[in-house]
């Protein structure tokens, strides 16, 4: 009910504007739209239906990113086709019309040799080149501020990877766009029209993962964890020299030992989720500088094998406590093991000293939140793994 009650509202709205008669209902369009984004589910083949015939734009062909109040005007305007859609929208039935809007800016924006794509006020297509820096300059609104009054009604509004999303008037539903150039440590996409397929590690690799559990990821922690135990799956352990050994450590105000490379000789993967589950969140503060110390002294160091070079997954969201006092020992010493580090970086990290740590910028990856990282999953963990197996 609560959706054919927002339908007839917005097609009132507009009747009212086309008709000239009501100054009031003018200003309710613009305050609708401005809060209102129409989102409709899209299978797992998505599917353009075109004006003429109905055509394919890939096997999940995007991933929403999110959605940013005020259009900037630094993007290349593709196409506006308001006036010439506003009679074509079914209200009853917009996955058709969202659909196929939301592929044709996408081709547009491939053919202009562009990474990202933005839908907004009903016929809006913009594209641009270098999504992740360009939310840095640009942060995302909050996602209720976006979608507003059709939030409560998940028929409409799902908050699934693959929806079609598009922003009301004066903001801009944002998408990377998966494409086929696939650098390994890019964050922007995977193989276009094709769908992501699970790289396993199965030939020998030493992994560390050390977790941030502070405070800050109180709410958090659960996706954390999920992806954990995502990023394990990955990895073909057990006994053999031929096989991979995990490590894992959390860290908050001080580092804490969950499981040891012995250990993930002879845990299945089973045992290994389950003391993925029941780590704990600690809280606190942020002791980067332990976890670094703890991954070198009480791992790489004693039981370290030879030909195989360690690889450290350090996830946090945080700065490290007193970094630029207590980061600079440790590090020397994790650069005397020759470890290679791959940080993954979400929201409020300190990207500077992350690079510090990692000892070079591409290899910190950065999301804006956890959710972002489940997002886009599979794409993600086909990198680490193709960093981190010999």
């Amino acid at each position: 009910m609560a959706t054919m009650y927002y339908k007839v509202r917005l097609k009132h709205f507009i009747a009212r504007n086309q008709s000239g008669s009501d100054l009031n209902g003018l200003k309710m369009i613009g305050y609708a739209l401005s809060v209102v984004v129409a989102c409709a589910l899209v299978a797992p083949q998505v599917l353009c239906y075109d004006f003429t015939n109905k055509g394919t734009c890939g096997l999940k062909p995007w991933i929403k990113r999110g959605c940013r109040i005020a259009l900037d005007h630094s993007l290349t305007l593709q196409f506006d086709i308001r006036e010439q859609e506003k009679n074509n929208i079914d209200w009853n039935n917009l996955h058709p019309w969202l659909t196929n809007f939301a592929c044709k800016c996408r081709q547009k924006a491939l053919d202009s040799k562009h990474t990202f794509f933005g839908l907004g006020d009903y016929g809006l297509c913009y594209s641009g080149t270098g999504l992740n820096e360009y939310i840095e300059k640009h942060p995302l609104a909050p996602e209720g501020s976006c979608i507003g009054v059709l939030k409560h009604n998940h028929t409409v509004v799902n908050e699934k990877t693959g929806e079609v999303c598009l922003a009301g008037y004066s903001r801009l539903y944002l998408y990377q766009i998966v494409t086929g150039a696939e650098n390994p440590m890019s964050t922007e996409g995977n193989n276009e029209g094709e769908q992501v397929v699970d790289k396993i590690c199965t030939s020998k690799s030493d992994i560390i993962i050390a977790v941030d559990a502070s405070a800050s990821l109180d709410t958090e922690f659960p996706k954390v964890k999920f992806f954990l135990k995502k990023l394990i799956s990955r990895f073909e352990v057990g006994k053999g020299t031929d096989k991979s050994r995990l490590s894992i450590l959390s860290f908050a105000d001080k580092a804490n030992l969950l499981m040891s490379w012995a250990d993930s000789q002879v845990l299945t993967k089973s045992q290994i989720n389950t003391l993925v589950d029941k780590m704990p969140f600690a809280g606190g503060g942020t002791a980067t500088y332990d976890a670094i110390k703890m991954a070198v002294n009480d791992i790489i160091k004693p039981f370290r094998r030879t030909g195989v070079t360690p690889t450290v997954f350090l996830i946090t969201d945080g700065e490290c406590f007193r970094g630029d006092f207590m980061l600079p020992g440790p590090i020397k010493l994790l650069r005397e093991t020759k470890a290679r580090v791959i940080a993954i970086g979400v929201g409020d990290a300190n990207k500077y000293e992350l690079k510090d740590i990692t000892g070079d910028e591409r290899l910190v990856l950065f999301y804006k939140n956890f959710q972002n990282i489940l997002d886009m999953a599979a794409t993600i963990l086909n990198k680490l793994v193709v960093e981190a197996c010999v």
